[in-house]
């Protein structure tokens, strides 16, 4: 009985921490255009990448993955000013993913992935994210199948999204 307490004390606390790591990486609702990429930084924190664009602008990706359902795009202008924020994984960019794309394409239009599998017998690599999907009551990834470094396909797979709690007791 006490190992289960101690156990459900750890998972909560874990879970916590997630929750409080994934609220603070950013807060999409300060960004504004017209504020500084400075601002940017000092209220989001560090990007995880920064996208140089043809035209002199710059593109800051702050990622929701694993647990969010969001990648905020902020791009700069090259005079260090917000021209716009995005969040990439809405349904409209999901379907610009296209047949043939490279990888580096995908995670430019898209942001990092929640998870990359291999599969050996199939020969694909397949990144997924967590989606929002707003018919549905269980979550949603989608998923992009590369063959040979390009995309050869994408799909959609529905999980439970109480799975996680469910574990941890609460």
């Amino acid at each position: 009985m006490r190992t289960r307490s101690l156990l459900q004390s750890v998972l909560m606390c874990t879970a916590l921490a997630i929750g409080l790591t994934a609220c603070a990486s950013f807060i999409p609702f300060t960004i504004e255009q017209g504020q500084t990429r400075e601002h940017v930084v000092s209220k989001a924190g560090r990007p995880a990448h920064v996208w140089k664009n043809a035209d002199g602008t710059e593109t800051l990706e702050y990622p929701q993955q694993p647990y969010g359902t969001a990648c905020y795009m902020v791009t700069v202008g090259a005079d260090g000013k917000v021209l716009r924020v995005d969040n990439a994984l809405q349904p409209e960019n999901l379907a610009r993913v296209a047949a043939g794309m490279s990888e580096e394409q995908v995670l430019r239009l898209l942001g990092s992935p929640r998870q990359t599998n291999t599969y050996k017998l199939s020969g694909e690599t397949v990144l997924d994210w967590n989606v929002r999907d707003p018919g549905v009551m269980s979550g949603m990834r989608f998923n992009v199948h590369f063959k040979d470094g390009k995309v050869a396909r994408t799909s959609q797979s529905y999980y439970d999204s109480r799975d996680f709690w469910t574990l941890t007791d609460f």
